[in-house]
């Protein structure tokens, strides 16, 4: 896939808000329900730790 096409895929599932709803969801299952979702570090946001932006 080229770098374009690749950016275009991740502008595609953003801007659905279905698919990145589930993406959310999905992610925040996976994190440690005693963990507090709304803290973290700067730059930590489930977006740029799904897509490592």
């Amino acid at each position: 896939m080229t770098f374009p096409a690749v950016l275009m895929w991740r502008q595609a599932r953003y801007t659905d808000e279905e698919v990145r709803t589930k993406i959310f969801n999905s992610l925040n299952n996976r994190v440690r329900p005693e963990m507090d979702h709304n803290r973290g570090r700067s730059g930590t946001d489930l977006w740029r730790i799904c897509f490592r932006e």
